[in-house]
């Protein structure tokens, strides 16, 4: 048995987690502008906003991080995207690089919280 087995009605995962799930899983919906997954419609298919359910890999550094520490780390996570090893195993788990700095990140997040609680509320009322 599943270790979600009568537990959840429905779990979002990232892709790479659901590939390595095989066929142990039902894809219901896919994120994204264009379906990840054979017959499975996206959220804007659905009518709901196209940016729903994509998920993001955060990085997040210690409250208090000494500013050089930080400049270092963000500096880091900016230049692996340019790293042929690093392009070559993300794509090897089937997911994409989408470097979003954290401030650009932060004034995204106001937004994605309000299209998921719209979400939600279809949901419930189903």
């Amino acid at each position: 048995r599943g270790f979600l087995a009568d537990e959840a009605d429905f779990t979002m995962q990232f892709k790479s987690t659901i590939l390595g799930q095989k066929q142990n899983v039902r894809v219901l919906i896919s994120a994204g502008s264009k379906t990840s997954f054979t017959g499975a419609p996206t959220f804007k298919d659905l009518g709901y906003s196209e940016g729903l359910g994509l998920m993001r890999r955060v990085l997040m550094a210690p409250r208090g991080i000494p500013a050089d520490r930080l400049a270092k780390l963000r500096k880091a996570m900016k230049d692996i995207q340019g790293f042929k090893t690093y392009k070559r195993l993300i794509k090897a788990i089937g997911e994409i690089t989408d470097f979003i700095p954290g401030e650009e990140y932060e004034k995204m997040r106001p937004q994605q919280s309000k299209v998921y609680k719209s979400l939600v509320k279809s949901l419930a009322g189903k």
